[in-house]
């Protein structure tokens, strides 16, 4: 047992570092709690260690190492074998390690590392696979084209310094990859770099310490050793020559932006004192004095985040990043000059200790009372972790700040100076000053070096207080940051086991458990609020201007809400389809007071003075609606598919939106503020470390509170609360829609068509649930296997089970670079034509090992009060109240029989399809498309073309409401 491993006094997990013959380090965590087994390799070798002439090498070895082992030769073999016990697994190629991970089930978790090792020890890189793979590689490349983070990302890199190993392309396409040698190429980089002394491995499982060790030992003992050393890069990627000038971007999505950017020394040498964390923290900040609050009091922006990270070991990147309104696109040198003012205060006024103090409080009080992270995600970080730093430190690393270095501190915020920076400005609004195009995503751009003025701006901006009085300063003491970590009681073998109706009125109810699973000082509220005025759940100008209000409410909380974010308090006042809904989760010693007095500030709520930022606020809603068409195909087309689908709420057609809003006017939200909430109706849910008493008292202050928001307001039926609704597709029948691509750019078309095909179930029952969760997940590899790693249709495949008011559904969705929905649709129906049988022949055993990996997921305990509150949300949310759901589940479950699923399948596919197929189509595909949709329409009877939402909502009947469906 490593003795000075450092973890939360909250962690029960044992925990032991080994080294294996082969040099091969090894971090082993026995968990004898856990439902789930997980294991990560991370290997020291990525994207700068490609061949110059083989950009995104790095990549595709990852991706090729699924694809068949010499033990186990079958492309699927492993992905197969993770399915049918419960699990998942990935894997992602940075700038230097590549991370290879995946859970599972107990059970299956030795079969699972015998063939996750041969990754490591006897790959096949068949020439079939090879040859197919860079398909998928182009296809993910394809993917990522207009996504404006990706081409942002490699522009930053191709302008580093020319010929630099961070100056790569690094996920690789056909063009860099598709060569005569590829699989040669890839043989001579996994036999130069895969190698075990550079190799990190975490084991996570139920088994004992021991166990753990002695399977390390037999799986990766094997791994070859050839000593590689992967040498320091002490080159720098950024100079003077490429640092100190002015960046103009035209990006795809129509974004107004600012990003400045530093590029310091490397800081990983102080992460235990973390200098960048406490600067982060004061120009991220959202409170009084802050950046943000000046910035936004004078309409010049709407966001700002800051962040920092190491690259290569190298140099550390520090980033302030600000969405402009109009106003503050316009003035952008404005906002250079209070940025640069907020700057000045930093280096001027010295480092604070009781601001250090405060942000080390919290992260210490964090890591006291951890909550546990997904088995997955554990290893993954650890094994990440392990390549970087001391051992000791890999588990507390997000959470130390050690010792108060004033001097440190202060050195970095001198070093955010002009000589080491630039700044982008990211908008529609710079095409014509953009001369230059990035050679990888063509993105337009332009680079000038900072004038001598502003140079100057940068030390001596002179801007002093904005025209509402608001200053640049160190924020104030954090009042929420709790004092009280007792329990409210140490007898938890009388607390019921389940949430129980402690309170109701004809306005509220509130349902409540005590923690008696996680013994922590810590709690969680929902509330929802529900209110039909004005045609709400019907008319989506209601919807809207609700969603505005919210976002106004916000604002005026916005610098008590992130007091409370620093002291690890989250709070949100957020919209869904239903209407408001807020969330309170922390160390409960804070909650009574903030979740009052957030109602209270509901109540003295004005929002007449705020005209300007309601009219940046509209504008960013219309942006992003209008930006809605360059999001992911796939992504349009669930979008489209909710508006066929679902009557009420926020479902609608982004065009009717679009529409909807552009009439609103600052007049009708002061119209609606003044005749919303007349009638309504709560629902509220507390778990955690808190009395029942307690809980009744604040929500009868709430209540009394919302009560008195409005004169002569009157209580909500339950009955009458607005329902969303769902759409009733005839049995035997096929529907489609169709949407294509608009696109505005000629230069940055995208080349991606998408289908989601859902197939709808209507008979819903317990058992009937059961047998779609075991039906998902028997077609979910093979669904990947053969419409992706076959027949290469597009990098995003997946089949899963969604339910949808109360309906059952089963869903494909793909997106492909290759051909367009009619063909994706033919191949969908193939798929499923060629399991049929397949699923008639299951043995017994095999559907058993289906039936598990259900129940191991069912089964799973929540890993923290959090997650436990989030699934009896669902259940009051949906007004179902089935708190044990889970093992009702399990009881359904012991029931399962292979006959029923056989019978399921032919049901859903087959006897009684239900389908809507939803089609995105790019361009590229429209002959194509055109031409197999006018002959499937000639073939096939019941096929039905949809012109519009509008058109399918008229033709097809409704569901019944959802809760006369209970």
């Amino acid at each position: 047992m490593l003795k000075n491993i450092i973890k939360s006094p909250n962690d029960p997990r044992l925990y032991k570092v080994i080294s294996l013959p082969n040099k091969l380090s090894c971090l082993l965590i026995s968990d004898k709690e856990t439902d789930k087994s997980a294991a990560s390799i991370d290997v020291k070798v990525g994207q700068i260690n490609d061949p110059v002439e083989r950009p995104g090498l790095a990549h595709f070895l990852e991706h090729m190492l699924f694809l068949g082992t010499k033990k186990y030769p079958n492309q699927n073999d492993y992905s197969s074998y993770i399915t049918s016990n419960s699990g998942s697994n990935n894997a992602y190629t940075a700038l230097c390690n590549t991370n290879y991970f995946f859970d599972c089930s107990n059970s299956g978790f030795h079969g699972a590392l015998d063939r996750f090792s041969q990754f490591f020890i006897n790959p096949l890189f068949t020439e079939s696979c090879t040859e197919r793979e860079i398909n998928a590689v182009h296809s993910e490349h394809e993917k990522n084209i207009n996504s404006d983070v990706w081409r942002k990302m490699q522009l930053f890199r191709s302008s580093a310094v020319q010929n630099h190993p961070y100056n790569k392309f690094g996920t690789g396409n056909k063009q860099t990859l598709q060569h005569p040698t590829i699989r040669d190429d890839l043989l001579a980089f996994y036999n130069k770099y895969y190698s075990a002394n550079i190799m990190k491995l975490v084991l996570y499982g139920k088994e004992d310490i021991n166990t753990l060790e002695e399977w390390a030992h037999e799986m990766f003992s094997p791994v070859k050793n050839f000593d590689v050393n992967i040498p320091d890069i002490k080159e720098p990627a950024f100079t003077k020559e490429n640092l100190g000038n002015f960046w103009k971007i035209f990006p795809i999505k129509d974004k107004d932006y600012m990003e400045f950017v530093w590029i310091l020394e490397n800081l990983d040498p102080h992460y235990k004192n973390n200098p960048a964390r406490y600067i982060s923290n004061l120009i991220g900040h959202e409170g009084k004095n802050s950046l943000l609050s000046y910035l936004i009091d004078e309409g010049l922006a709407l966001e700002l985040r800051t962040g920092y990270s190491t690259e290569m070991s190298l140099f550390t990147k520090f980033t302030i990043n600000i969405q402009l309104t109009k106003k503050g696109l316009e003035n952008y040198e404005r906002v250079c000059r209070i940025v640069f003012q907020y700057l000045k205060m930093l280096r001027e006024k010295g480092v604070e200790k009781r601001v250090f103090d405060e942000i080390k409080k919290v992260l210490q009080m964090k890591f006291d009372y951890k909550d546990k992270e997904t088995p997955i995600s554990y290893v993954t970080s650890l094994a990440d972790n392990m390549q970087y730093y001391p051992i000791e430190d890999i588990i507390r690393l997000n959470y130390l700040m050690e010792e108060y270095k004033p001097e440190l501190i202060q050195d970095t915020i001198n070093k955010l100076s002009v000589d080491n920076m630039r700044v982008y400005l990211i908008s529609k609004a710079v095409e014509k000053d953009c001369d230059k195009r990035e050679k990888w995503y063509g993105t337009p751009y332009s680079c000038e070096p900072f004038t001598s003025q502003f140079k100057e701006m940068f030390y001596e901006p002179n801007v002093g207080r904005s025209h509402s009085g608001c200053t640049l300063d160190i924020p104030p003491p954090n009042i929420f940051i709790p004092n009280n970590f007792d329990l409210i009681t140490q007898d938890f073998s009388t607390l019921p086991q389940y949430p129980q109706k402690i309170y109701q009125s004809d306005k509220m109810e509130i349902w409540f458990k005590q923690d008696n699973t996680f013994k922590q000082p810590k709690a969680c509220m929902y509330l929802k609020l529900y209110c039909n005025d004005l045609g709400f759940g019907n008319q989506i100008e209601t919807y809207l201007l609700l969603d505005i209000w919210v976002k106004l409410f916000n604002e005026s909380l916005r610098e008590m809400l992130y007091l409370a974010s620093t002291a690890a308090l989250t709070v949100s006042f957020s919209m869904d389809s239903e209407g408001p809904e807020v969330y309170i989760s922390g160390f409960n010693d804070s909650m009574d007071k903030i979740s009052v007095e957030l109602f209270e500030k509901m109540k003295e709520f004005d929002p007449s003075n705020m005209k300007e930022y309601f009219e940046n606020v509209h504008e960013k809603m219309l942006r992003n609606l209008k930006n809605f068409y360059k999001n992911q195909p796939y992504e349009q087309g669930v979008s489209f598919q909710n508006a066929l689908m679902k009557k009420g709420g926020d479902n609608c057609h982004p065009d009717d939106e679009i529409k909807a809003l552009e009439k609103i006017k600052f007049q009708h939200l002061l119209d609606f503020h003044k005749n919303w909430f007349k009638t309504m109706r709560s629902e509220c849910l507390v778990v955690g470390n808190m009395s029942d008493q307690k809980t009744i008292s604040i929500g009868q202050k709430i209540e009394s509170i919302l009560g008195s928001l409005r004169e002569g307001a009157n209580p909500l039926p339950k009955e009458l609360i607005p329902e969303i609704r769902v759409l009733s597709i005839p049995p035997g029948s096929t529907w489609f829609y169709e949407h294509p691509i608009r696109s505005t750019d000629p230069n940055n078309k995208d080349s991606n068509s998408a289908i989601i095909s859902l197939f709808q179930y209507d008979k819903e029952t317990p058992y009937n649930r059961i047998l779609m969760a075991i039906l998902a997940n028997y077609l979910k590899e093979p669904c990947f296997d053969k419409l992706r790693t076959d027949e290469q249709l597009g990098y995003i495949v997946t089949g899963f089970n969604a339910e949808m008011r109360g309906i059952l559904n089963y869903l494909i969705i793909v997106q492909s670079n290759v051909h367009g929905p009619q063909y994706l649709s033919q191949r969908i129906l193939s798929f499923i034509d060629s399991m049929r049988s397949r699923i008639k022949s299951l043995t017994e055993e095999e559907f058993q090992k289906y039936v598990e990996s259900v129940r191991v997921k069912i089964a799973q305990k929540d890993l923290s009060i959090k997650q436990e509150a989030s699934r009896y949300w669902y259940e009051v949310n949906t007004h179902r109240y089935v708190f044990d759901r889970k093992e009702q589940s399990l009881k359904q479950l012991a029931r399962a029989r292979k006959q029923d699923l056989v019978w399921l399948f032919e049901e859903i596919f087959y006897k009684n399809r239900k389908l809507l197929e939803t089609h995105v189509i790019s361009e590229d595909h429209m002959e194509e498309n055109v031409l197999i949709k006018s002959e499937r329409m000639q073939i096939e009877r019941n096929l039905h073309q949809i012109s519009s939402p509008e058109w399918f909502k008229r033709r097809l009947p409704l569901y019944p409401d959802y809760n006369s469906m209970l």
